[in-house]
């Protein structure tokens, strides 16, 4: 692991670069305790028969296997979805990505399958959740580099000129 070494003086206010020996004791137990909670919750989950956005989201990517394997029901769904459209693409979170990446991983240009990505950096509000706009930057330019169209729209219904022109 390479570190960087700066002088403590020229940066202030900044904690020691290592962890304490109580924090990496409370860091352990932590690595211990989550898989348990996770677990627990999917037990509560099952027995009210609940679940939430990030369980979905987990459960599809895992029912459609790895990117280099497969699953049985990837196979069998993959030529059936011809078209997929994700909005509000700016609040996409890498494992919601990996999901898509899991959907479409067969497709090929030219195939007539069409993948529709609308979003806007600008209105990027899920970073708690945790979206990361550097995905939705760095899949733009994949895709642009790879002959996808990129389209601005011009024209806002939402809001009144001089509203976007304040927002702006």
């Amino acid at each position: 692991i390479a570190t960087l070494s700066f002088p403590r003086s020229r940066l202030p206010g900044l904690p020691p670069p290592v962890y304490p020996p109580g924090q990496w004791l409370a860091l352990e137990a932590l690595l211990r305790l989550l898989p348990m909670a996770a677990a627990g919750l999917k037990l509560v989950f099952a027995a009210r028969g609940l679940t939430d956005y990030v369980e979905i989201a987990a459960e599809g990517r895992a029912a459609l296997g790895d990117l280099d394997a497969p699953s049985e029901l990837a196979l069998r769904v993959d030529w059936r979805i011809r078209h997929v459209l994700l909005d509000e693409f700016q609040d996409t979170s890498q494992p919601q990505y990996e999901l898509l990446q899991a959907l479409t991983r067969g497709w090929s240009p030219g195939d007539g399958r069409t993948l529709f990505l609308v979003g806007d950096p600008k209105q990027s509000i899920y970073r708690f959740r945790p979206a990361d706009i550097a995905l939705y930057e760095r899949v733009k330019q994949h895709i642009l580099g790879r002959g996808a169209k990129l389209l601005h729209i011009s024209t806002s219904f939402r809001a009144l000129a001089d509203i976007q022109s304040v927002a702006n």
